[in-house]
């Protein structure tokens, strides 16, 4: 065989080939942690529900999924004079802004976890609410939602707007335990309740969130332009009489 690589273009097609299959890779990665949290997500939508937060605390200690699982639990929400202290998260209702209301409550235990509540139009956001079990007690029934760091290019939230875009996005900013006056360490701030009212959390339907896992398709995707640059690359060498198979003539 007889080969004689063009130089600059050897350079380039290298630099090429070394992106394009960093970028397969990094989509194979994706693909593997996407099909695993997938799968997690499956078990805990599936698996009985929680009905205490001790057995919460002691399933993500032993490293069990534990989003999007169902649960039930008494709870108390904290108030001050009646008037809850809560948090505001962005959302959409009918395609108009509206507000995910997140409160503290006292559950079994002596455990603190917020409640993702009602959810208010833009023009309700800033109205003074009143818990209407102030002191009484409920059946908190929902879903457990492990807490996010924000991704990329998030809006960013204005703690001294009362406007977040997700559950306690800022906590070296701005802690959402810190609004309470209660000790801190006793505050659960790694996830946190999304309440659905139900008679039981055994009523609940399993929730799964439509989550896309493309991360195949992309690895092949470049995968296969690293293929063809490869072959585009010996054509051109071909043509150009520097590559020949067989023994030299």
């Amino acid at each position: 065989m007889y080969f004689a690589p063009m130089k600059w273009f050897t350079v380039l097609t290298l630099i090429m080939l070394a992106i394009l299959l960093t970028l397969g890779t990094w989509q194979y990665h994706r693909l593997q942690w996407k099909t695993d949290l997938l799968a997690d997500i499956d078990a805990a939508a599936e698996a009985a529900p929680f009905t205490s937060l001790s057995d919460v605390n002691r399933a993500i200690k032993d490293g069990d999924p534990v989003d999007f699982r169902r649960v039930g639990t008494p709870a108390i929400y904290f108030s001050d004079s009646g008037t809850a202290t809560e948090f505001h998260v962005f959302t959409t209702r009918d395609k108009q802004t509206a507000w995910r209301i997140y409160r503290l409550a006292l559950a079994e235990g002596g455990h603190r976890v917020f409640i993702a509540a009602e959810t208010v139009n833009d023009a309700e956001k800033d109205s003074p609410r009143k818990v209407e079990d102030n002191g009484k007690g409920q059946i908190i029934t929902g879903y457990i939602r492990l807490r996010q760091d924000p991704s990329f290019g998030s809006p960013k939230s204005t703690p001294s707007l009362n406007r977040y875009f997700s559950f306690n996005p800022v906590p070296d900013e701005y802690d959402w335990a810190s609004a309470y006056a209660v000790p801190t360490q006793r505050i659960i701030s790694d996830y946190y309740i999304d309440a659905v009212p139900a008679k039981s959390a055994a009523d609940l339907p399993p929730k799964k969130p439509d989550i896309r896992n493309n991360h195949f398709d992309y690895m092949l995707t470049w995968y296969s332009f690293a293929v063809i640059l490869l072959i585009i690359y010996i054509i051109m060498h071909i043509r150009a009489g520097r590559l020949r198979f067989g023994a030299r003539s």
